[in-house]
């Protein structure tokens, strides 16, 4: 689920969901942060990895 909170006080949520991903987790984690992300991700042994990301600035 991607959720975004606007300046203008709106939010959105949008489910996102992959079986199978394209990259692995490091690769995603790497990606996310060069994007401006400081990302957290929450590995469970009962369900995928789930990534939290909030853009900095």
């Amino acid at each position: 689920m991607i959720v975004t909170h606007e300046v203008s006080g709106e939010t959105e949520a949008v489910l996102d969901r992959h079986i199978e991903g394209l990259f692995g987790r490091d690769v995603w984690v790497t990606l996310l942060r060069a994007a401006g992300f400081a990302v957290d991700v929450a590995v469970t042994d009962e369900g995928p990895d789930v990534f939290v990301g909030a853009l900095r600035g």
